[in-house]
């Protein structure tokens, strides 16, 4: 039998291997496992003689309104199967539960009431598809992988999330290795799981710090740190990464990163520092969008593999080697890089060692797909063996506010910041309905708020219920130039978080995942 799959869990370093660790949201009780101890500690549980699922006590009877969701770890007593179970309904202090306790009729049970667990590794083999695990800030450390491997659907993901406070203050704990055999430290399996707000620090141990290996699987706010060989991986079709950090990983070995990514994986507003490679692509059409590769000691951005790599509004500052490279063996690759700088950088600002794409018309052409970029200060120069692209930019002058302080927002300098700002005609916008004309945006990973204003919020957002188990949505979209809507819930007045997102032009959802007796909130935002 399964928990709830509406279950949240919760770790916290005060905790304990033996409390309750978990609640359902929604439940008619309290929530009694976000706190270090257990609310209730029983020694005389007695299983009901009809009903296996049924008990009771007499020192600490159960009560309505107060016990119902939570999960009570069953430690001992003779007839009792050791196990978590679950509270679903109470009737006159006889508690139901989600689970059969043990023997008809067994008395003294021992268990513990709520409580949150005291480590990540205690709740991965407790969780099911629909859970969210919500991990306080502290330094947790493990001598093995911890393991987020449940996910199966798109339609019940999990979410293991940091905090500190409150559930949304984006804190971060630490997860660190003690040991080489934590390899990676963190692995997320599960298909379709978030993983949100964390530190993963492989302690110069550990050759990979984190690997997101789950189809459809997404990071926010991680920072690794540390990895020998490795800092985050995002391996399986789909992964995404979103405002990420890469420190310290991979050392001076040519072929190690930051982070990398394969399988059409799509790495967002992330950034490498101090590592070899700031970052990599493997035998898969990675995407990096917004990303920034400064003060590496190898190259900023590195493909290798034969399944090219795209690169847009990217900045590529200060590394020791190329501010983009490809290496030997493995032929003609597509390579798009559009609308990037490649600034500072110890030899070339691209290039490719061994391949020339320059080397007529039919390379040029299908190999790299080289547009609307920027070159500032490379010691080597701006290309080697790489086509001259279209509307490439030459820069006078250092394009950001304060390189030394890595701050690449883009100054207002004449030759330099002020040359990208507004510069970026993106055929796109002559092509796909409802956009006319063009759209200018700046070169590099920050775009200045004239060139690229928000979106015009949605309105008349409508609610109806079509059954126990549905939620229409319908809004009116009032923008012409959003890139997806995010359609976020709160359930019986909880934080929003994000259920969906939905591409340009919806202006509908439906809701499948709600069940009865609980109260919803909706929002929708455009975001471009």
């Amino acid at each position: 039998m399964a928990y709830h799959r509406d279950t949240e869990w919760r770790v916290r370093s005060t905790g304990a291997s033996d409390n309750g660790g978990g609640w359902q949201l929604g439940a008619a009780g309290v929530n009694y496992a976000n706190q270090a101890s257990p609310q209730v500690t029983y020694t005389d549980l007695v299983i009901d003689g009809a009903a296996a699922t049924k008990a009771t006590s007499a020192a600490f009877p159960f009560v309505a309104g107060t016990h119902e969701g939570n999960i009570v770890n069953i430690t001992s007593g003779t007839g009792f199967t050791v196990q978590r179970a679950q509270i679903v309904s109470i009737a006159g202090a006889v508690a139901t539960f989600d689970r059969n306790l043990g023997t008809l009729g067994s008395t003294g049970g021992s268990g513990k009431l709520g409580g949150a667990l005291s480590h990540p590794a205690q709740v991965t083999g407790l969780y099911v598809e629909g859970n969210v695990i919500r991990i306080k800030k502290a330094t947790y450390t493990t001598a093995a992988t911890i393991t987020f491997g449940v996910g199966n659907s798109d339609l019940l993901p999990c979410a293991i999330i940091g905090y500190d406070v409150t559930d949304d203050d984006n804190e971060q704990p630490t997860l660190q290795s003690t040991n080489a055999a934590a390899n990676p430290v963190v692995l997320v399996s599960g298909k379709y799981s978030v993983f949100k707000n964390f530190i993963v620090d492989a302690d110069s141990l550990s050759n990979s710090a984190f690997q997101l290996f789950g189809l459809g699987s997404y990071a926010d706010n991680i920072e690794v740190r540390n990895a020998v060989q490795a800092g985050l991986f995002a391996f399986n079709f789909n992964a995404r990464a979103h405002n990420c950090k890469a420190t310290s990983c991979g050392g001076t070995d040519p072929d190690f990163y930051g982070m990398a990514g394969g399988a059409d994986a799509i790495l967002t507003d992330c950034a490498a520092t101090g590592c070899a490679n700031g970052f990599a692509c493997f035998n898969g059409r990675a995407t990096y969008s917004r990303c920034i590769a400064s003060g590496n000691n190898k190259s900023g951005f590195y493909q290798y593999g034969d399944g090219g790599m795209n690169l847009f509004h990217c900045i590529s500052d200060g590394n020791t080697l190329d501010g983009f490279r490809t290496p030997t063996g493995f032929g003609f690759m597509e390579l798009t890089v559009e609308n990037s700088v490649f600034s500072n950088n110890g030899g070339y600002g691209w290039r490719s060692t061994s391949v020339d794409y320059n080397n007529g018309p039919m390379q040029r052409a299908l190999a790299v797909k080289w547009r609307n970029n920027a070159f500032y200060n490379n010691t080597a120069g701006e290309r080697f063996q790489v086509a001259d692209g279209l509307d490439s930019l030459t820069l006078s002058a250092d394009p950001y506010v304060d390189q030394g302080a890595q701050d690449y927002t883009l100054n207002d300098t004449a030759g330099g910041g002020d040359a990208l700002q507004g510069t970026v005609t993106d055929p796109i916008g002559t092509l796909m309905a409802p956009l006319t004309g063009t759209v200018t945006l700046d070169i590099g990973a920050f775009q200045s708020a004239a060139a690229c204003p928000p979106p015009t919020a949605p309105s008349a957002l409508a609610a109806t219920v079509v059954s126990g188990n549905q939620i229409n949505l319908t809004w009116t979209d009032n923008s012409t130039d959003e890139v997806y809507f995010l359609v976020e819930r709160a359930v019986n007045g909880g934080s929003f978080a994000i259920i969906s997102v939905e591409g340009p032009g919806t202006t509908s959802y439906s809701d499948t995942t709600v069940t009865p007796n609980n109260s919803y909130a909706y929002r929708v935002r455009a975001i471009n």
